[in-house]
């Protein structure tokens, strides 16, 4: 079973027997020594869904960005995102907003404050 990602859709919200997955990012450094990031990106996907859950159009699509921080000590990485489902069903309407928040810490840099990360 592989995931399908599309910014602005739920994790698990389209159900099928198959995909084909596009996905596209581009990730610029804004600030701070490249410590800071901007993140662009846009995924669509061909699904052939479950009988049972179908939708009106077998297409999803969904754009997003981001920001990204890591500190000088790369102990951590924050990250925020934004993304919107093109086709996403919401209270009978299209169009659906999600926004995410990403703590990530890194308990080797921690241990091996000297070794770079990879």
């Amino acid at each position: 079973e592989f995931p399908l990602i599309l910014p602005g859709y739920f994790y698990q919200e389209l159900t099928a027997k198959r995909f084909v997955h596009l996905s596209a990012s581009y990730v610029m450094p804004v600030a701070l020594d490249d410590r800071l990031q901007l993140r662009l990106e846009a995924a669509s996907a061909l699904l052939d869904y479950v009988r049972g859950f179908a939708q009106p159009d077998p297409w999803q699509t969904g754009v997003g960005c981001g920001l990204t921080f890591t500190p000088r000590s790369q102990l951590f990485r924050v990250v925020l995102r934004y993304g919107y489902g093109i086709g996403a069903i919401r209270d009978g309407e299209r169009g659906a907003h999600s926004v995410g928040l990403l703590f990530q810490y890194d308990f080797e840099q921690h241990k091996n404050p000297g070794r770079p990360r990879g």
